[in-house]
């Protein structure tokens, strides 16, 4: 990969650039997108090979936890999980800095259009990290592979 610092900083700045898109379940562009959706199209822009096929929040901390290092502290670049009791992940987002994330939520699997996006308020959008509860682990696609 091209200077490491560069790519996470566009990283960042293609996941800024979704702010305001409409969250849909499942959706993977700007006229739509979930969490994953967000996290995978940012990730292929910037061609972190191991988000090139589309993948559920759980997916992609499956295949990124058995390449990278996890966290418990966030960094700018780095990508937030989010998990159940049961130790599934269960939503992800891009984290900006210590503090925020863009994320794709507040719809959840009842929003399929813009119509439901916007009774739920569900749109991309800048939230601090702790804005969820439960464990959250870091991955930093950008630092050392195991």
């Amino acid at each position: 990969m091209a200077n490491k610092l560069l790519m996470r900083e566009w990283f960042i700045k293609v996941a800024e650039s979704f702010i305001g898109s409409p969250y849909e379940w499942g959706g993977q562009n700007i006229l739509g997108i979930d969490c994953s959706g967000l996290v995978v199209e940012c990730g292929r822009s910037v061609g972190i090979e191991e988000l090139r096929l589309d993948k559920s929040a759980n997916e992609i901390w499956l295949a990124m936890k058995e390449i990278y290092p996890s966290y418990d502290i966030p960094g700018p670049g780095m990508i937030a999980f989010w998990f159940r009791g049961d130790g599934r992940a269960y939503h992800t987002a891009i984290c900006c800095d210590h503090f925020m994330c863009v994320t794709a939520d507040g719809g959840g699997s009842a929003v399929h259009d813009i119509a439901d996006a916007d009774k739920k308020n569900a749109f991309v959008k800048y939230r601090p990290i702790i804005h969820r509860t439960g464990t959250v682990r870091f991955i930093d696609p950008f630092g050392d592979k195991l």
